[in-house]
């Protein structure tokens, strides 16, 4: 886990940024980057986001804590 970079703030995460897991999924491997989509890609204001994994489709909603913070991903390096 990388404690240097802070969990992304799931109200900042848009269609196309790019996301890296930590080491506490079983769908996906960690350090990996994960592009964010939409449920609904007409709509951006739409929060229906998520990214893809050995399953398929991984919610964002479902990785949110308390703060709003998308606990296992962080933004990657720009």
């Amino acid at each position: 886990m990388n404690l240097a970079r802070p969990y992304a703030k799931f109200s900042a995460v848009k269609p196309g940024d790019v996301l890296i897991t930590d080491g506490g999924f079983t769908c996906m491997p960690n350090n990996a980057s994960k592009t964010v989509h939409s449920m609904k890609p007409d709509y951006p204001g739409d929060r229906g986001l998520y990214i893809t994994c050995r399953d398929g489709k991984h919610m964002l909603d479902g990785q949110l804590d308390d703060k709003g913070l998308l606990i296992g991903l962080r933004r990657a390096c720009t």
